[in-house]
Parts: structure tokens; sequence; C-alpha cells
């Protein structure tokens, strides 16, 4: 048993599922709910649980065998992932019950406002909130596609950066970037201080100024490599604002 959940974790790609609780975390900032354990429990359902099932479904369907987003040699798809990645899934829908139905029917900064306070889907601050975050989402996909363009057109899948090629892709990625930056600093400028806005600024200009790099360089050796890191800094970036909030 031991032996067969070590060739299941990788597929979990957990350290990967941290690039997206910023997204979460946003949407807890802006409720001005507060973090109990309910709101902790819908964490981890999601980021431990929820998101790594779904990667691990997905791997069984893909098989990939060049990088994927977080992994630049993906292992084999073992037998019993599919069975194992809706396990996993399960648990993670047990533990965000406390949460309420509202998380649990919602998605991304929906959900971390969900979890911390009464959702309130016409407040402009949530509505900024939640554009600015599928804009960065989709601004930093093709981050996670680029390296994986020939093995995406050899099966078929029409993803953006196919469509669009590589450097093409990137290229509107940080434009949208610029797009949810641009929300962003409004949502961070309603919060309590006047440093916020100005430090989500920079930081969104500086994460598209690295995509835009990212684009220049695309034939260039390790992509994979590159773009993680692309998509790693935005993360950091941000958890690093949220820390300096949270002191």
């Amino acid at each position: 048993m031991a032996r067969r959940f070590g060739l299941f974790l990788p597929h979990l790609r957990l350290p990967f599922q941290l690039t997206l609780a910023p997204i979460f975390l946003w949407g807890a900032l802006l409720s001005g709910g507060r973090w109990g354990w309910e709101t902790f429990a819908a964490f981890l359902s999601l980021h431990l649980f929820l998101y790594p099932a779904a990667t691990a479904f997905n791997s069984v369907y893909d098989k990939d065998e060049g990088p994927v987003g977080g992994i630049e040699a993906p292992p084999p798809v073992p037998p019993g992932l599919l069975g194992f990645s809706l396990a996993v899934g399960a648990v993670g829908v047990l533990l965000a019950v406390p949460a309420g139905a509202a998380f649990l029917l919602l998605y991304t900064t929906s959900a971390g406002w969900a979890a911390a306070a009464p959702l309130v889907p016409a407040n402009p601050l949530f509505l900024a909130g939640a554009a600015s975050a599928a804009l960065t989402a989709v601004g930093l996909y093709p981050a996670t596609q680029v390296f994986q363009v020939e093995e995406d057109r050899a099966r078929g899948d029409a993803t953006l950066a196919v469509t669009l090629g590589p450097a093409r892709a990137l290229r509107l990625g940080a434009l949208l970037l610029l797009g949810g930056g641009t929300l962003a600093a409004w949502a961070a400028s309603r919060l309590p201080g006047g440093w916020q806005a100005a430090a989500v600024a920079l930081g969104y200009l500086a994460l598209a100024a690295l995509q835009l790099r990212l684009a220049a360089t695309v034939n260039r050796p390790h992509l994979f490599r590159r773009a993680m890191r692309v998509v790693n800094a935005g993360t950091a970036g941000f958890l690093l604002f949220l820390l300096a909030l949270a002191l």
C-alpha cells in the first residue's frame, strides 16, 4: 500500500498547487471576514485535496511524457490512479463541509470570500477582486503551456499556446496581467493603509515584464524551468504582499 501511494503522490503535484493559493487568500482578504477554523479547513480542502485530485485525474487521461506544470519529467501513470484521485477529491469535499454550501459550489476568489464571510456578489470590491483573479489566472496560464506545445499539438489539444504560438500567447497573457493588475490595485486601494495599491501595481508590472521577457526567449534552452520561475515569482510576490498585510 505504501509503495502504491508513493507512485500516486507525484501526480498530485502538491507544491504546484500553492500557485493557486493567492487566489483563495485574495478573496478571503477582500471579504473583510475573520479567518476561523472553517476558513482554514476550506483552504486545505482545495489545496491539499480538490486541486491535487483534479491534477491526478487529468494525468490519467493525458498521460503526459514531457514537462507539465510543476513536473519537468512526469512519472508513468500507475494503475489505480483514477480511483485514487476520486477518493482524494471526496475527502476534500468532506473537509470543506464546515465552510458551508456556498463554498462547495464556488471557485477561486469566490470560494475564498465565501469561506471567510457571507458572499455579496453585487459588492464592487468582490467583482473587482474576482475579475482581477480571473485575468491573472488566464494571463499566467500560457506560462504553464509553452513548454508542452509539441506534445499538446500531437495530441490535438488546442491550447492557447498551440493556437497562437508560445510567444504570442505569452504576450497576450502579459496584457491580461496588466488588466488584472489594474483591478487588483483598485481593490487594494480600498484596504486600510495607503501603500497597498502601489505595491500591487508595481508587482503586476514586474510580473508582466518577466512574462514578456520569457516571450522573447521561448526558443532558448530550459524553457520549462524559466517558465516555472515566472509562475513562482507571481505566487511568491502575492504571498509576500499578503504576509505584509498580516504583519
